[in-house]
C-alpha cells in the first residue's frame, strides 16, 4: 500500500502534516511519519491518529468537507508588545 498524506486538525497540536500507511501484516496498525518535525511512529488504532495529541488524522478532502473537528481553520492571533 502507498503512503497517504493526512493532517492533524487539532490547532493546539505541534504536528500538522503526516504521511500514513496501514501495516501490510497487522490489521489496525498504522505507520506514521511526521513531515514537519520528523520522526516515525507506529500506532494501533482503527483509523490513523496523531501520536502527539491522539486526534484522528484527516485527509485534505475531509477538511474541505468539514468532517471532524473544526479547529484547523481557526485563525491564530499574533501578540505584539
Amino acid at each position: 500500500m502507498e503512503w497517504e498524506q493526512r493532517f492533524c486538525p487539532n490547532a493546539s497540536c505541534a504536528s500538522e502534516l503526516w504521511m500514513v500507511q496501514p501495516s501490510s501484516e497487522i490489521a489496525e496498525l498504522w505507520q506514521l511519519i511526521d513531515k514537519k518535525a520528523g520522526g516515525a511512529f507506529t500506532v494501533a488504532a482503527v483509523e490513523p491518529v496523531c501520536p502527539r495529541c491522539g486526534t484522528t488524522l484527516h485527509t485534505h478532502l475531509d477538511l474541505e468537507r468539514g468532517f471532524g473537528e473544526n479547529t484547523m481553520a481557526q485563525p491564530r492571533r499574533l501578540l505584539t508588545l
